[in-house]
């Protein structure tokens, strides 16, 4: 059994990858976020999916000096995992690459889309062009951790930072599987 477990779990670790691209698919829910914990051994990896209005308050393309700014502490915060995750000291994670990325969805206005607005109202009024913009950021992060087996939870500090993300909806992959759904209620994150 622990054999096709080992098996089973660096597949999911490649799989994870393009989970990042896969999520930027899924349906765009201002105050929802979704995040995918897979511990293998003593690798960790951590995607981190979010509408951007969730983490700047705005989706478009920075157009001022202060958005370009809100952009750049943002890219910076992030960059550093313990300003939004707090993993377990007994085990040791040593954070190993970081990658920013994001996926734009654009339309003209008037034209259909599938966005669902979620919690934020929004109408594209102070949008510059004919068109609008739904903007999600993604972060991957990789960790090498020393003590694997004291990786019980993480207490994840998003909605300390940010108001505007009300869930996380949380896929977890360690011995076995969960989904999780955290809120600032219910920041915990356990291993399964």
């Amino acid at each position: 059994m622990i054999k096709a477990a080992k098996l089973v779990a660096p597949v999911l670790l490649l799989a994870s990858g393009s989970a990042i691209a896969q999520d930027a698919l899924a349906p765009h829910v201002h105050g929802e976020a979704r995040l995918q914990v897979v511990l293998d051994e003593q690798e960790l990896v951590i995607n981190l999916n979010s509408p951007a209005y969730n983490l700047l308050g705005f989706e478009h393309a920075p157009q001022s000096a202060e958005e370009h700014a809100l952009v750049s502490k943002l890219d910076n915060r992030m960059r550093e995992p313990a300003f939004w995750i707090e993993l377990p000291a007994a085990a040791r994670c040593s954070l190993s690459r970081v990658t920013l990325g994001q996926h734009v969805e654009q339309w003209g206005h008037g034209e259909p889309h599938d966005h669902q607005q979620g919690l934020a109202d929004h109408d594209h009024a102070d949008a510059p062009s004919a068109h609008s913009e739904h903007r999600d950021l993604a972060y991957e992060y990789r960790f090498l951790c020393a003590y694997p087996e004291q990786f019980e939870q993480a207490r994840v500090k998003l909605f300390e930072h940010f108001p505007a993300l009300t869930s996380l909806h949380a896929e977890v992959i360690g011995a076995s599987q969960s989904l999780q759904e955290l809120n600032a209620g219910n920041p915990m994150l356990r291993m399964p």
